[in-house]
C-alpha cells in the first residue's frame, strides 16, 4: 500500500470516528434531557373496599386496602340538595355491609323514615368513585349521592351501580333520598393514581446504541485490517 493510500485510508477512518463519536455524544445529550424533561407517569389503582367482615357500631368506621385509608361516617340531612345538617350512628353488619341508625325505632339501614340519613366517604387522598354495591334495598329506593359536601345527583340504588361520570375528590356521601328509600352498602370500589410506573427510553437513547454499535464495528474491522497486513 502507498504512503498516500494509507494517508487517505486512515483520514477517511478517522474522519468516520469522529462523526460517529459526535453523533454519540450528540444522543448522550439528547437521551439525558429527555429523560430529565419527559412527565413523570403514574399507574392507576383500582381498589375495593368490602364492609361485610365486621360487626358493630359506632360514630365512625375506619378502615384501609391497598395503602389507601377510608373513614366512613354518618349524618344526617336534608334529600333536597342542602347541606349536612346533624350527627347520626354508623352501623355496621356482618355479611350485611353499612347502615346508619338515628333514633329509636330506627332500621339498621340508611333510610329516609323519619330523619334523612347519609353515609360519608372520607378517602386519605383524591380518588375517582367507580362503583357501589347496595344491599337490603327498599323496592323503589333511590339515593342522593353527594361530593365535597354539595349534593350532586340522585339515582335508582341497585345491587351493582356504576357511576357513567367522572367523580373525583377525597370525600363523598350516600344517602336516602325519601321516605320510600332504605339501603345498606356492601362494597364500594374508586381508582386512584400510585407511584410512578417506567418511563419509556427516549428516543436519543436509541441513537445511542446505534453509534455506540456502529464504533464497536469499526474498531474491529481496524483490527482485522491490521491482522491482514
Amino acid at each position: 500500500m502507498s504512503l498516500e493510500r494509507f494517508c487517505v485510508s486512515n483520514l477517511t477512518e478517522w474522519v468516520v470516528k469522529m462523526s460517529i463519536v459526535g453523533v454519540a455524544r450528540i444522543s448522550v445529550l439528547a437521551w439525558v434531557v429527555a429523560a430529565f424533561s419527559m412527565p413523570l407517569s403514574a399507574a392507576t389503582v383500582e381498589t375495593v373496599f368490602n364492609f361485610t367482615g365486621a360487626k358493630g357500631a359506632g360514630q365512625s368506621y375506619t378502615t384501609a386496602s391497598d395503602g389507601l385509608g377510608l373513614t366512613v361516617g354518618a349524618s344526617l340531612y336534608n334529600p333536597l340538595g342542602s347541606a349536612l345538617s346533624g350527627n347520626a350512628d354508623l352501623n355496621w353488619l356482618h355479611k350485611g355491609g353499612l347502615g346508619a341508625v338515628s333514633g329509636k325505632p330506627d332500621t339498621p339501614k340508611a333510610d329516609g323514615a323519619g330523619l334523612d340519613e347519609l353515609m360519608t366517604f372520607v378517602f386519605d387522598r383524591v380518588v375517582k368513585i367507580e362503583t357501589i354495591t347496595f344491599a337490603a334495598i327498599k323496592k323503589g329506593s333511590s339515593f342522593d349521592f353527594y361530593m365535597d359536601g354539595l349534593f350532586q345527583k340522585k339515582d335508582g340504588a341497585s345491587k351493582g351501580y356504576i357511576f357513567a361520570s367522572d367523580f373525583t375528590s377525597d370525600s363523598f356521601g350516600v344517602g336516602a333520598s325519601d321516605w320510600r328509600s332504605a339501603f345498606r352498602i356492601k362494597s364500594i370500589s374508586v381508582s386512584w393514581e400510585d407511584g410512578i410506573s417506567a418511563v419509556p427510553l427516549p428516543a436519543g437513547g436509541l441513537l445511542l446504541l446505534t453509534a455506540l454499535t456502529a464504533l464497536v464495528l469499526l474498531n474491529r474491522k481496524r483490527r482485522v485490517a491490521v491482522v491482514a497486513a
